[in-house]
Parts: C-alpha cells; structure tokens; sequence
C-alpha cells in the first residue's frame, strides 16, 4: 500500500478512447452531476484549452472524470487519463479523486457536511476523520446531516441531493 497519495498515480498521461471506458460507479459517483452552466463551462474550457486534469482509471475503471469523459465523446477527441495502483482503497481512492473538493474555498459547509457524511456512510471513514479530511469547523455537521436523511422530508422531498 502506498505511503501517500500522491505514490498512487502509477503512469504517465497518456490518451485513451473515452467511448471504451468503464466506470466504477461508487466512486465516480461520490459527486453530483454537474449542472447546466458548469457543464457547459467544462465543456468551453476543454474545447478552448484542452483538458488540463487527466482522468484517474484504477484496474480499468475510471474513478474521476465521468463529466471529463463525457465531453471528450462530445468533442470527438481521446480523453487524457493516469492509471492508480489498483491496491489503492476506495475510502483512498475517493480522497484521491477528490482532492480539489476537500478544503475547498467554493464549497459550503452544507456541502462539505453531506460529503463528509458520505465519505462516513459509502466509505467507512469515522466522523472525526470525514469531519478533518473536508475541513468543517463543526464537528456536529455530519450528525445534522445524518438527522436530515433520516427524516420523512428527506425521503418525501429529497433534500440532501438537494442541498
């Protein structure tokens, strides 16, 4: 098992046929789709730039990147890609993949809150250890989280994903 995270990226970028890619549905799926606008925003970044970050594949799954994906299919070009130690766990893959998330300026404490809450329910992280790894200040925002998704509201009007 690698000593940190930055041991996991084990190639080179190198270019792959985004239309023959699988997905490894938990972690690529740890994120929200992406609006409209932002949807958009990505696709007018890579069009007028190229795509800057690669797409992250572990045992042949790609774990980060299902919207970067997306729009390379879109553009009709090949999708710049890094392979990850396939030892690497998913509670490490999902730290990995989501490092420009964690501590993250944009996001608000109701966002970080319902990330560390996932990390704690999909990837058996401990509420300390979520509540540390996304940079809350409340260490009670994954129990309000919790209290959120357990109610009939949540159930009736789907709240979390709302928020």
């Amino acid at each position: 098992m690698q000593s940190n995270l930055s041991d996991a990226i084990i190639s080179y970028i190198y270019l792959t046929d985004p239309h023959k890619l699988k997905f490894d549905e938990k972690l690529v799926n740890f994120n929200e789709e992406k609006d409209k606008s932002s949807y958009e925003s990505l696709l007018m970044q890579i069009k007028e730039d190229g795509q800057t970050k690669p797409i992250y594949i572990r045992d042949g799954l790609v774990i980060d990147g299902k919207h970067r994906c997306k729009i390379a299919k879109e553009l009709g070009i090949q999708v710049r890609a890094v392979d990850i130690d396939p030892a690497l766990s998913d509670d490490k893959a999902v730290i990995l993949a989501n490092d420009n998330i964690f501590g993250s300026r944009n996001s608000s404490s109701t966002q970080l809150a319902i990330k560390a809450f996932m990390l704690v329910e999909k990837f058996g992280y401990s509420d300390v250890k979520a509540v540390k790894l996304t940079g809350l200040k409340d260490k009670n925002s994954i129990g309000y989280v919790r209290r959120i998704k357990a109610s009939k509201y949540d159930k009736e009007y789907n709240l979390i994903s709302t928020l």
